[in-house]
């Protein structure tokens, strides 16, 4: 059956076919029985699906107004975490920063292991305890056939004054002297007084000599604006075109990938890697499932969609069937063609 696999004009390339030889396999016959979704008490379908596990930490407890600590939060059990997201968590008197989530897989004898780690950069505007709100993540366990929910543990952070609050009446530290608002304001009229109506400012200025000193300033600011725009052009520019640097980088890796492929499996990972690069997932590499969703969403051309969903389904296809060198070859040269078409169109 899988010599129509490499009789398939995708696989046609400029070494010609290579000598195929037709052999027939059977195997037992598989059922699997495919559920409905579950739905949580609010009529959504189910996030996380499996049995999980769920781990918080601080980096730091006790720290000072303006300096910060890091709220790590993993999840890993034996569904897919790829397109889970933590539920918003609000703490009241920070200012917090979420980092890119990452995703990694393991195999525990015959399941496949999903592990999802979340790091928050938190810094406190007020000195005090701030509570970390216990977070709470339902999910459906296959195993009761029940809801569950991932309960975090209680965390606190003990926030001291930094050194740009105010300062704390009952210590030593000494006053900042106290100026009359009236004082500071006569102080400040008699020193710009002079340079709006003095007329005596410039009775002794040779006008000439004043004039090269402003050409001279003139050209200096000059000088320093275009300098400016030129680092701004050569440094911050392209580093801002994170499309740009993120499609180039993921071509080059997936043909490097391609060019060290030694199996039909390679191929396929390589394929699904570069898929979840230019899609702005790096390390992940999707099921097809998962890139039939994602082409849907980024709105792939039809034709390309359909030939990188043939290609991989062959290739699982195929994998079975047993392979060699000279096929091998040609679906390497097919895969190069099928991501330079995905890297026009995702």
């Amino acid at each position: 059956p899988f010599g129509d696999f490499f009789n398939d004009p995708l696989f046609s390339g400029p070494f010609g076919r290579g000598n195929l030889i037709e052999k027939t396999t059977v195997s037992n016959a598989n059922l699997l029985e495919v559920i409905t979704l579950p739905k949580d008490k609010m009529g959504d379908p189910a996030m996380l699906v499996g049995n999980y596990y769920l781990s918080e930490s601080l980096s730091k407890k006790e720290l000072k107004t303006g300096e910060s600590t890091t709220l790590t939060i993993s999840i890993s059990g034996d569904g897919n975490l790829n397109l889970f997201d933590l539920p918003e968590i609000k703490i009241d008197s920070v200012k917090s920063y979420k980092d890119k989530p990452v995703v990694t897989k393991s195999i525990q004898g015959d399941k496949i292991i999903f592990s999802k780690e979340f790091k928050i950069a938190i810094i406190p505007e007020k000195k005090g305890v701030i509570s970390i709100p216990v977070l709470q993540i339902p999910y459906y366990n296959i195993f009761d056939n029940t809801w569950s929910v991932l309960r975090g543990k209680e965390l606190s952070l003990n926030v001291s004054e930094g050194i740009t609050g105010q300062i704390n009446p009952d210590n030593d530290a000494p006053a900042l002297p106290v100026i009359p608002r009236q004082q500071t304001l006569n102080r400040v009229g008699e020193d710009i007084l002079p340079i709006y109506t003095g007329d005596s400012l410039y009775a002794n200025v040779n006008i000439d000599d004043f004039l090269i000193e402003q050409l001279y300033g003139l050209i200096f600011l000059t000088v320093f604006f275009i300098s400016l725009l030129f680092y701004y052009y050569r440094s911050y520019l392209p580093s801002s075109d994170t499309k740009y640097l993120k499609r180039t980088k993921a071509f080059s890796n997936a043909n490097e990938r391609l060019g060290k492929a030694v199996t039909l499996d390679d191929i396929s990972g390589a394929v699904k890697q570069f898929i979840g690069d230019k899609s702005g997932n790096p390390g992940i590499s999707f099921t097809i499932d998962e890139i039939k969703e994602l082409f849907n969403r980024h709105q792939v051309e039809e034709m390309v969609r359909k030939d990188i969903i043939l290609f991989l389904e062959k290739l699982e296809a195929a994998l079975y069937g047993g392979e060699s060198l000279n096929e091998l070859n040609k679906v390497k040269n097919n895969a190069k063609e099928l991501i330079r078409q995905i890297n026009r169109s995702l």
